[in-house]
């Protein structure tokens, strides 16, 4: 005689898993689909998301006189010379003898973080030169900016510059 066995248990998760009712798979989706929605409006609100300038459209208003002025740099070959030194960050400016006043400001924009931009009154010696303590600025890629204007004519250069 032989002994019969009761078959083998199957695995319960798949049988019940394979027919589970379509409602509560909805249902599993739709909460997956929420959780997902929620993770990413959190991460989201912790991103920090930083205007180039607050003031960005009076500067906008105002870019056809940067035009103007970067036109009158080129036409009168203006040149401001940037160079690095161990005391920091040296601007040169050739032309300072032939005028009676120079004013104006240089900014050094940080694209990739806001905080580390900077902007300083030009103060140049007799020699033309303006030093800038290394202090002020970390190592990496900046936007040189110098306004200035020497004897009622404005000027306006910019360029990339690498900090090292």
């Amino acid at each position: 005689m032989e002994s019969r066995l009761p078959p083998p248990k199957q695995i319960l998760f798949h049988r019940n898993f394979v027919r589970m009712n379509w409602g509560w798979k909805i249902a599993i989706g739709y909460s997956a689909f929420v959780v997902f929605i929620l993770f990413m409006v959190f991460k989201a609100t912790r991103e920090n998301f930083e205007l180039v300038t607050p003031d960005y459209y009076n500067k906008e208003l105002a870019f056809q006189s940067q035009i103007d002025k970067s036109v009158n740099a080129r036409n009168s070959n203006q040149e401001i010379e940037v160079t690095f030194n161990a005391e920091g960050v040296q601007i040169s400016y050739p032309n300072y003898a032939n005028y009676k006043s120079v004013t104006g400001t240089v900014s050094f924009f940080r694209p990739s973080g806001g905080t580390m931009d900077r902007d300083f009154e030009l103060a140049f010696n007799q020699q033309g030169k303006m030093q800038i303590p290394k202090h002020h600025f970390t190592k990496g890629r900046y936007l040189f900016q110098a306004d200035w204007v020497g004897d009622g004519t404005a000027f306006y250069i910019e360029r990339q510059i690498d900090i090292p």
